[in-house]
């Protein structure tokens, strides 16, 4: 799974760096994604800003900087910067 082309909602995630140390190491499965965050279900419910997080998703680390635009968007904005 590439999450720079697909929708990372529905996958389960780890949290590994955030500048919110209360949600570093929390892991839960995307439930929603905005050009700015991702909310994330696991013992509760929490928001997290994808400005300075990143996170393990399947066997691969992503920094949320880097998806930093809808999920609509996401193959758009690659073509553009020509990575496909």
């Amino acid at each position: 799974m590439n999450p720079f082309l697909t929708d990372i909602i529905g996958e389960n995630i780890e949290i590994i760096e955030s500048s919110d140390r209360n949600i570093i190491g929390y892991k839960g499965k995307v439930i929603d994604e905005t050009k700015n965050i991702i909310k994330v279900r696991g013992i509760r419910d929490i928001i997290v800003q994808k400005n300075g997080t990143s996170i393990i998703v399947g066997n691969q680390i992503v920094r949320m900087d880097s998806i930093k635009f809808r999920p609509e968007e996401k193959i758009k904005k690659i073509r553009r910067r020509g990575k496909l």
